[in-house]
């Protein structure tokens, strides 16, 4: 349980060390890219080397994926009245989950590597909702596309955002590596290893440049109304999950655990790039860590 405190202490050592005037207010851009075009694909191509599930395991890659995707359409019902700024606020930081780096340690600390390449199956589809998709899903809802006009040029604009994440294709492309059977070679990992350890420490302190406190009472208002959807909708898919569907008691406590995961570490980098709040989203990221971290233990402990 250690490690996710860590990377909550990484996360305040960055705010503050910003506060203190040692980086400047745009000085997570830097980071970000680092993040989102070099350590996190490279960590997801580690997490699969060598991996090969078992055909009842691609259940978790459409769990992950449904999960992900339902709340940018429900958030994109229950704004229908706000502006667009913070409609495309809503429905990105509603959405998906932060897997690899935080659920993963505390999956594998209690149900080993099996436990890991598990909650891996899960990320896989949530990545494809996280790493591009939620970005060019809001755009297209929210009319980003209104200057394309024909069906033709707003669906090259949509696959234009989608392919424009690099992780996103790194995820597309391990998806088809697994249906092909086809292994990553060991030798792979060897040197993806450094840079995948790497991932959190750049994720979580990225996070932490980004952050400020956030006083403005309608934005703290929105921060409250989407952790408690997110904690609502995770725990109640979760538990829907756990006792209904009929998987193997192991899988379906990961994915339970899965959708009470934090909000993405790449989510503010979204939604800087959709044109709204980076700040405010990396303050309600770093709150979700929080609010899951407690949720974890009482599943861990209490619950089961």
């Amino acid at each position: 349980m250690l490690r996710p405190l860590i990377y909550l202490a990484i996360i305040i050592v960055a705010a503050l060390l910003k506060h203190g005037g040692l980086f400047g207010p745009n000085d997570h851009r830097v980071l970000s890219k680092i993040f989102t075009n070099v350590t996190l694909p490279l960590t997801a191509i580690h997490a699969f080397v060598g991996f090969t599930p078992a055909s009842s395991l691609y259940c978790l890659i459409a769990i992950g994926f449904g999960v992900a995707l339902a709340p940018i359409f429900l958030m994109y019902v229950f704004t229908r009245r706000r502006l667009t700024e913070p409609r495309s606020f809503f429905m990105i930081n509603s959405s998906g989950y932060n897997i690899g780096g935080f659920a993963m340690p505390i999956i594998q600390l209690f149900f080993g590597p099996i436990g890991a390449a598990y909650a891996c199956m899960f990320d896989l589809g949530n990545a494809l909702i996280v790493c591009g998709g939620e970005y060019a899903i809001t755009s297209s809802l929210l009319g980003f596309d209104a200057g394309n006009e024909g069906f033709a040029k707003k669906a090259g604009a949509f696959c234009k955002r989608i392919f424009s994440s690099v992780t996103l294709d790194v995820y597309l492309a391990m998806l088809v590596l697994m249906l092909l059977q086809v292994r990553i070679p060991e030798i792979v990992g060897s040197v993806t290893e450094p840079i995948a350890m790497a991932n959190g420490f750049i994720s979580m302190f990225m996070l932490g440049l980004m952050f400020h406190i956030e006083r403005n009472p309608e934005k703290l208002h929105d921060v409250i109304f989407i952790l408690i959807f997110r904690v609502a909708f995770g725990v109640c898919c979760g538990m829907l999950v756990y006792h209904f569907l009929p998987l193997e008691e192991m899988t379906r406590k990961i994915a339970a655990l899965c959708m009470v995961a934090p909000a993405g570490s790449i989510t503010p980098v979204f939604t800087e790039r959709i044109g709204a709040d980076a700040q405010t989203s990396s303050f309600l990221n770093s709150l979700s860590v929080i609010l899951s971290f407690i949720i974890m233990f009482i599943y861990m402990f209490v619950l089961w």
